[in-house]
């Protein structure tokens, strides 16, 4: 029997009486990965608070992996609404990441697209 992959969790902690942006809580166990997705509308401010995470990165328009980055406690750095990527725990350790998303995000607006779409010369390098 395969071994289940653990999920991310998420958690909406406040949002904007106007509508105008949300403030989310992810918890990563180890072994957790999301779908390759986009954000849709919504722009984001990320602070990894704990552990580390892998964002790798890739292009709709070429079906092509464009790169890895390691994400780490303490960094912050922004996600626009035109990033496709997929978020993975390779580590040992929970990690937690803070996200402002302006708009909020909307699931509807939101796009999955399948590991199969992108070529697989997909290199091992991640950058730090």
């Amino acid at each position: 029997m395969k071994d289940k992959v653990p999920k991310y969790s998420r958690e909406i902690v406040y949002t904007a009486p106007d509508g105008s942006f949300e403030i989310v809580k992810t918890l990563w166990p180890p072994g957790s990965v999301s779908a390759i997705h986009n954000h849709g509308k919504s722009q984001g401010i990320v602070m990894v608070r704990k552990g580390e995470l892998v964002e790798s990165v890739y292009n709709v328009q070429s079906s092509e992996y464009r790169y890895s980055v390691k994400r780490c406690a303490g960094q912050v750095f922004q996600e626009d609404c035109t990033r496709v990527h997929k978020v993975e725990n390779l580590g040992t350790e929970e990690a937690e990441v803070i996200y402002a998303y302006f708009p909020p995000l909307r699931e509807e607006d939101m796009q999955t697209f399948p590991e199969a779409m992108f070529n697989s010369n997909r290199k091992a390098t991640i950058h730090p």
